[in-house]
């Protein structure tokens, strides 16, 4: 089913707050095909982009099916978010930019990880999931 490609009220303020306090944003609100809103970016200290797509929905708005694919596949990896207030949506991607800012810290300290099995990879199933949505 296809939806409006429409902008919730709330929209333009979160897009601000984020703004604000120091993130690049992204609109992808007009895209439709159940894309999220916006990508919201930060630089974490080792230069690499940590990014995170924004699902704007107005008090008591719903996700649709594809939307809720879209979240399954970024969400586990903390890359997903669903926003409906600005001030909520700013505290909590500060949040989740912090703890990447604290798993960045030491990570070209570590050990290179052992090399997967030759299966196909997570990454591989959800590019399959993206291209049923």
């Amino acid at each position: 089913m296809r939806y409006a490609k429409r902008r919730d009220t709330n929209h333009a303020e979160i897009v601000a707050a984020l703004r604000k306090t120091g993130f690049e944003v992204i609109d992808f609100a007009s895209a439709g095909h159940d894309i999220p809103d916006l990508l919201a970016i930060k630089p974490l200290r080792d230069g690499v982009a940590w990014a995170v797509w924004v699902e704007v929905k107005a008090k008591g708005g719903r996700l649709s099916d594809g939307q809720k694919r879209f979240q399954a596949i970024f969400q586990p990896r903390g890359e997903w978010y669903e926003a409906r207030d600005a001030e909520e949506a700013v505290a909590t991607l500060q949040a989740m930019y912090l703890k990447a800012l604290r798993g960045d810290e030491g990570r070209s300290d570590s050990p290179p990880p052992p090399p997967a099995p030759k299966t196909p990879s997570r990454r591989q199933g959800d590019l399959a999931q993206l291209r049923d949505l």
